[in-house]
């Protein structure tokens, strides 16, 4: 009996060993496994960071040579030096993207994305020195420009005989007339759109209904204007439909308009014509209308010497 306890003990201490060096080997992959997966979470962390970083990166990358290309312009040391910086700020993405390529990197993928936003904020900053310099250089020549042109009028005088000299006096006196024919336009402000029925015995009612509206009444302020002598003056109205068309009636003094600025001819819907004080006033006018009116908005325009001097909308129902 003793013999097989012996024998028993015997038994139980090398179980025992491998039952702990069991739970030793259980532990170690236990915690092997979870660094593993620690790891396998920072690394999907990490690519999802890569890839925000790669989509900031482009974008800013894209508006960066978007801001340069719209700074180019007619100096061409400007343009170069621009030209320069793109193609500095490509080589710049260029490394980004291949750091970009091994997540590993991604704490310098970072620094380099700073350091590309910091490049170009630093290129904006020259581009607007660079700017500032050549708006002192143009002030310069236009202030040398007007010493030239005041020397030159006394040539102009001594030569006001030669052809060269005469194209020379006609061009500047069309540019002042110009500028003369802008200053000059009487601004029609507060324009107000009202539809009227008409009622029996002469009775006038406000309506906003296209089917119960007879005729409009269009009123304005003439603005004062300094520039303008007192007289006659002539402003064309424009209504246009709902379907964009201008209303036009011949019978009703409707015609054709040449805009100043640029020439184009527009059709009108009749001419108002005022006695004008340059203080300014109040003009009202009426337009009868037949064949009724549509509902939807309309729009108004008001033209003085061929430039549009206001404009307003309303709406019938």
């Amino acid at each position: 009996m003793n013999a097989r306890k012996s024998s028993s003990n015997r038994l139980l201490l090398p179980a025992g060993i491998l039952i702990l060096l069991l739970m030793i080997a259980v532990g170690y992959l236990v915690s092997e496994n979870a660094k593993y997966k620690g790891l396998a979470r920072q690394y999907e962390m990490d690519v999802a960071e890569m890839q925000v970083l790669q989509t900031t990166l482009e974008e800013e990358y894209q508006i960066a040579q978007d801001e340069l290309e719209a700074l180019k312009g007619e100096n061409e040391e400007m343009n170069t030096l621009i030209t320069r910086q793109q193609v500095q700020l490509s080589e710049q993405k260029q490394r980004i993207d291949r750091l970009m390529r091994d997540s590993r990197n991604l704490s310098l993928a970072r620094a380099e994305v700073e350091k590309l936003r910091e490049q170009t904020a630093l290129y904006l900053q020259e581009i607007e020195a660079l700017r500032a310099e050549n708006a002192d250089l143009t002030a310069q020549n236009d202030e040398l420009a007007q010493s030239l042109e005041m020397k030159s009028r006394d040539y102009v005088a001594l030569e006001e005989s030669s052809a060269l000299n005469q194209r020379r006096m006609e061009e500047k006196a069309r540019m002042m007339q110009d500028k003369i024919d802008i200053a000059s336009v009487i601004d029609a402000d507060n324009i107000v759109i009202a539809g009227e029925m008409l009622k029996s015995g002469g009775k006038i009612k406000e309506k906003d209904k296209a089917s119960k509206i007879d005729r409009l009444r269009i009123c304005f302020t003439a603005a004062a204007n300094a520039v303008v002598e007192p007289g006659p003056e002539t402003f064309h109205i424009r209504l246009i439909d709902p379907r964009g068309e201008t209303i036009i009636d011949q019978n009703a003094g409707s015609g054709l308009l040449t805009k100043t600025e640029d020439g184009e001819q527009v059709r009108y819907t009749f001419q108002k014509d005022v006695q004008y004080v340059n203080s300014g006033g109040q003009v009202c006018t009426l337009w009868d209308q037949d064949k009724g009116f549509i509902a939807g908005t309309y729009e108004v325009e008001v033209y003085n010497k061929g430039y549009r001097c206001g404009e307003a909308s309303f709406v019938m129902r």
